[in-house]
């Protein structure tokens, strides 16, 4: 069940397609980008808007169906992106969002980045009925609004793009990968959280490099069932300066990240 927005009295669910061109808005995203929406159009884009807000329990619930489609179309290479676009966090608590939860398309924050303004300008021009919605946006300013309910691995949306806007999704199995999510804070004093991606249980370790190649810290998690992970890494007794952190999956290297200690 989605949490009902405050400001909206009436209540409809289901997708439903709508005529009228989507405002347009120019935001700053969580990592200081500036996105607008009708440049992206313009530029031969599909634009998918999530909206979200950081502690909401069903947004949270769908991140992976959501991450699914992101990486399914492309990730943010192609012809297709996705906005998060939160109504009343700060930068730092996305940036905390999508490390802890995984997720990987650019977010908007509503108190820094301009968030809030484009989700009450969407509510008073949709039928708005709560956290999360999705609405899909193709290159010649048509919208599909409201995507709801969707099933795992989100094939509603996936059809919404395929066939109201023309897209072709990529094979998942060719686009997802084994790998680092984010590590935070970054730079670290203490401990620094290591979050990561598994396609299947595995045997799973992470190796600290110092900038000379030497091996300074081993963490073994061990043996890890598939999803979004994490795993706290200690570095209080770490020099200062930079690492690299390798993401060691069943012997093999799967990944490898910058990590710099500030004690």
């Amino acid at each position: 069940m989605r949490k009902i927005y405050t400001l909206i009295l009436s209540v409809a669910v289901g997708l439903t397609a709508q005529a009228q061109t989507p405002p347009d808005f120019t935001v700053t995203d969580s990592e200081g980008n500036s996105l607008n929406l009708y440049s992206a159009l313009s530029n031969g884009k599909t634009i998918m808007l999530d909206f979200f807000f950081t502690t909401c329990p069903t947004c949270i619930a769908n991140v992976d169906n959501i991450e699914h489609i992101y990486q399914q179309f492309g990730a943010g290479t192609g012809d297709f992106d996705i906005w998060g676009i939160d109504d009343r966090s700060s930068d730092a608590q996305v940036n905390s969002y999508k490390a802890q939860q995984g997720v990987t398309n650019p977010c908007v924050s509503g108190n820094d980045g301009g968030g809030l303004a484009v989700v009450n300008s969407y509510a008073s021009n949709y039928n708005f009925t709560g956290f999360p919605t999705y609405a899909v946006i193709c290159s010649d300013q048509s919208i599909t609004w409201d995507i709801w309910p969707i099933s795992t691995n989100a094939p509603e949306i996936k059809q919404s793009l395929e066939s109201d806007c023309g897209l072709q999704a990529a094979g998942i199995e060719d686009v997802v990968k084994i790998g680092f999510n984010a590590i935070y804070p970054n730079p670290s004093s203490d401990y620094a959280t290591v979050s990561y991606r598994l396609l299947e249980r595995a045997k799973v370790s992470l190796e600290v490099y110092n900038m000379l190649g030497s091996l300074v810290k081993t963490v073994t998690p061990g043996q890890i069932f598939a999803g979004q992970k994490q795993t706290q890494l200690n570095v209080k007794d770490l020099e200062n300066g930079n690492y690299f952190v390798k993401l060691i999956v069943n012997d093999e290297l799967a990944d490898v990240m910058k990590l710099t200690v500030m004690n």
